[in-house]
């Protein structure tokens, strides 16, 4: 009883502990916008997502940056004055390494639907009187040789309504429950406890 007691009190005092769950609602009016970023082991890494944005948003992306120079550094660079387009900004891909995510039901793979909007059902997305919309569940995995960092960004090049999406992203390292949510640059961290008297 006290064993379990005590590590009860343990799990419930960590007050440093970071892990890669993103929820919201994106809404800008450029027709580029960074997510989120994870470093992932070179174990099997997993991205998860559930998304829905009105019809009149489509075609939205996800964007898979790595964290080679042709990849993030050249599409995101600290200095503003470098600022390069959203199509500059896609065409660093290859399509061949399924960095696109095609947020439709065009790309079976997204696992996208388009679904009617019921009345009173989605305020956020009737707002743009939209009657359907793109409700999206699926995931990537991701492998490699080191420990390297993905970022993900969305886009709709061109739009002139910019972007709009309602997300939970989850990104996770393996199945180890120990390490699962912490980004590989968070292992070996100090974690702090509080003490409980």
């Amino acid at each position: 009883m006290n064993l379990i007691l005590g590590l009860s009190i343990v799990f419930l005092s960590i007050t440093c502990v970071s892990s890669l769950y993103r929820e919201g609602i994106l809404r800008t009016t450029e027709d580029w916008d960074f997510l989120a970023r994870f470093c992932f082991v070179s174990e099997l890494g997993r991205l998860r997502y559930e998304v829905e944005y009105p019809k009149s948003f489509a075609v939205q992306n996800f964007l898979l940056y790595y964290d080679e120079p042709g990849q993030w550094p050249a599409v995101y660079p600290p200095d503003e004055a470098v600022k390069k387009t959203c199509l500059e900004k896609e065409s660093v891909m290859n399509p061949a390494n399924h960095q696109i995510v095609n947020l439709t039901n065009d790309y079976i793979w997204s696992g996208c639907v388009l679904t009617s909007v019921e009345e009173g059902e989605d305020n956020h997305i009737s707002v743009f009187g939209d009657d359907t919309k793109f409700v999206c569940k699926g995931g990537r995995s991701f492998r490699s040789v080191r420990e390297r960092w993905w970022y993900v960004a969305l886009s709709n090049c061109g739009s002139k309504s910019g972007l709009y999406m309602k997300y939970k992203l989850t990104l996770t390292n393996g199945d180890n429950w120990w390490k699962k949510h912490f980004s590989a640059d968070q292992f070996g961290k100090k974690i702090y406890w509080k003490k409980k008297i």
